[in-house]
């Protein structure tokens, strides 16, 4: 290839990256919505059960639901005892966070 065709070939692969970096810039301050609001959209759509939010580069907002991951052995067997209402709970920790295994409606 001679060094023109080189420099034409070059600049089109530039051209063409700085075009796709522009095209994901724009994607992201579009769906420029901060954690705030969209805690706040959850939480009116879900109730006060939501503890925490994802914001995938898309733009889709995730809500999770339960206890946090740091929430104590208390909070988390009230949590388990008000929303499967089980016959019985046994509470594990994994991996640093507490987790309820139980027995009842399912």
């Amino acid at each position: 290839m001679t060094s023109s065709g080189t420099a034409v070939l070059n600049a089109a692969f530039a051209l063409a990256l700085s075009a796709f970096m522009t095209a994901g810039l724009l994607g992201e301050a579009e769906a420029g919505v901060s954690k705030k609001q969209a805690m706040a959209a959850c939480r009116a759509k879900y109730g006060n059960e939501v503890s925490d939010v994802v914001i995938k580069k898309n733009g889709e907002i995730v809500c999770q639901q339960g206890p946090s991951e740091t929430a104590s052995r208390k909070e988390v067997y009230e949590y388990c005892k008000r929303t499967l209402n089980p016959k019985m709970i046994v509470m594990q920790k994994r991996n640093g966070r507490w987790m309820c295994l139980y027995s009842g409606n399912y």
